[in-house]
């Protein structure tokens, strides 16, 4: 998933799947990658949320 709400360079992405278990959803975060100047800025806690 990428955000990108105007012109300003991307960031950041995440490498995720979705899927069900059982029939019960799971959410798989494969990786985060965050330029280094954004890091520390709780801008993957936020991904996560």
């Amino acid at each position: 998933m990428s955000i990108k709400l105007d012109k300003s360079p991307l960031v950041g992405f995440v490498n995720y799947r979705f899927t069900l278990e059982e029939e019960i959803p799971v959410l798989y975060v494969y990786e985060i990658q965050l330029e280094s100047r954004v890091q520390g800025k709780g801008l993957g806690k936020l991904f996560m949320q």
